[in-house]
Order: structure tokens, then sequence, then C-alpha cells
């Protein structure tokens, strides 16, 4: 009884999942979309979002109610949110397109099968004012400091002080910016 509890329930949870995505991403994008109607479907869904957003058509893994999102945020389109846990966004962020946010990781595993290790999730922190260029991969327990700058393409695996100018594969610190 109890295995058949849990794969019913999984099943459920897959079906809401799809209904989810089918929702969200068969809005089209434009801007009456992105700046009212999304927003007001992933607050229904548990999101919390701030007044003031612009979201674009993203893809969501995880539960929508870890996603915290300021006010004047604008997320561009086919940006990836893993949220196994908590993504939090500060107030007048930018997120660019096709950029991704993972919160899951694993340790290692065994020889045979390194990627089977215990699940591992960390949050990540993108403070007020952040710019976050198209194309980047933040991994899990990255905090981006306010103010701060991540050019395109880069991959930010370690947390970034505030006012400051990263890039490349990993990031590292280009220039400091004035407070």
């Amino acid at each position: 009884m109890k295995r058949l509890k849990h794969y019913l329930e999984t099943e459920l949870r897959s079906i809401v999942n799809c209904l989810k995505d089918l929702i969200l991403y068969c809005l089209p994008n434009d801007w009456l979309m992105d700046r009212y109607v999304r927003p007001c479907f992933l607050r229904c869904m548990g999101m919390k979002i701030g007044h003031g957003c612009t979201i674009c058509r993203c893809s969501y893994y995880g539960e929508l109610k870890n996603i915290e999102v300021g006010d004047n945020v604008y997320i561009q389109r086919q940006v990836f949110f893993h949220a196994g846990g908590k993504i939090i966004i500060g107030n007048g962020a930018g997120i660019g397109c096709r950029s991704t946010l993972i919160t899951g990781t694993h340790e290692l595993g065994p020889p045979n099968s390194r990627w089977k290790g215990k699940l591992v999730r960390k949050n990540i922190v993108i403070e007020e004012g952040v710019w976050v260029g198209a194309g980047v991969l933040i991994l899990p327990g990255v905090n981006i400091g306010a103010g701060s700058v991540v050019g395109a393409g880069a991959v930010v695996v370690h947390s970034i002080p505030k006012n400051t100018i990263v890039g490349g594969v990993p990031a590292k610190v280009i220039k400091i910016l004035e407070g």
C-alpha cells in the first residue's frame, strides 16, 4: 500500500509539473505576458515575486516556492532555474537570456558511478542591482554581491563580493567598481 501511495504521489507531482510547464511555455513572449500575465501565473504557483518585474519564458525544475524575486527584476528568455534549494534575486537585478542557476549537486559516488553520491542542495543569492549577462552558469552555494556584473558566458563557482565585475571560466575578478 505504501509503495502504491508513493507511486501515485510521484505520478501526480509529475502531471502537475507538466501542466505547469505547458501553461508557462505556451504563453507567448511579448511585453504584456512578460510584465503581467506570466508573473501572475508564477505567483499562483508559489513563486514569490515583487512589484514591477518582467519575467520572460523560462524553464523551472524543482519547487517554485524556492524562488524569491525582488522588485523591478528583469529575467530574460530561456533562463533555467534548478530550484531544489533556494534562489533569491534582489531588487533591480537583471538576468540575461540562456543563463542557468543550479542549486543542486552530488557528492562523489563510488568509482563505478561517480554521479550517484548523496544529493546536496545549496542556495543561490543574487543581491540588489546585480547584472548577470547572457549564458552565465551559476553553481550551488554562490552569493553574488550587490551592484556586481557577471560577464556573458561566465561560470560562477565561488561567491563574488559587491561592486565587482567578473568573467571567464571559471569567473575571475576583472574590475572593482566604485560603490
